[in-house]
């Protein structure tokens, strides 16, 4: 029998240029599909979309020492606050995640105050703030795996993410890659099965035992 995590609301992140015709579009439309059929009520933050700035500037640099948190992404952290479950859905560009998708860790995500505490001089980390029950990351690669893995260990693709979610206190981490998929198309062979596990991987966020699931997956 599943166990449920007691998630009700649902942040996906979602971090590419063309939604509309990417996988990865296909893949968050068909995560967002699984998970609002399983009774999850779902907020998606579409970075490109929504003209998200990832550029932290000299004055945002200022304000940091301060306390003061950028407008824009004051907004950002209004929904990270609403939710208690995360998902990230994007590409791996050159061994790392999309530069919007760094920037909106930069500048929205990773904040003292916010996800995590310091001492009064901001030298000493004090520990995660963030209580979310769980969180995914879904990365697209275009490469072959036994490509990724003649350049390292396939799961620092998505390290920097997962140690930023483990810094702010989501410890409950997964990351499920998909390899494989340079010029494939919505109607390339495979796609189907793959656009069902994201279907499923949706349906089963809340679930703590999740068989579709465990730690990092490849295919």
């Amino acid at each position: 029998m599943k166990r449920s995590l007691g998630i009700k609301k649902l942040l996906v992140v979602f971090a590419h240029p063309a939604r509309e015709e990417s996988l990865a579009g296909a893949i968050v439309d068909a995560f967002v599909s699984g998970a609002t059929k399983a009774g999850l009520e779902v907020v998606t933050r579409d970075l490109y979309a929504i003209g998200f700035n990832p550029v932290v500037s000299k004055q945002d640099w200022f304000d940091g020492f301060v306390g003061k948190v950028p407008a824009d992404c004051e907004e950002e952290q209004r929904h990270v606050k609403w939710a208690d479950g995360l998902c990230f859905i994007a590409p791996a560009w050159n061994w790392s995640m999309p530069a919007i998708l760094k920037g909106y860790l930069d500048r929205a995500f990773v904040i003292p105050g916010f996800s995590f505490a310091s001492d009064p001089n901001g030298a000493t980390y004090q520990g995660g703030l963030l209580t979310h029950k769980k969180a995914l990351v879904i990365q697209t690669l275009g490469g072959a795996l036994q490509t990724g893995f003649r350049f390292g260990n396939v799961a620092d693709y998505a390290q920097g993410l997962v140690s930023a979610l483990h810094y702010c206190g989501v410890r409950n981490t997964h990351v499920q890659q998909f390899w494989n998929l340079y010029k494939q198309t919505k109607e390339s062979p495979q796609m189907p099965a793959l656009i069902e596990k994201c279907r499923a991987l949706g349906a089963t966020f809340d679930d703590q035992d999740d068989e579709a699931l465990q730690g990092l997956s490849t295919c």
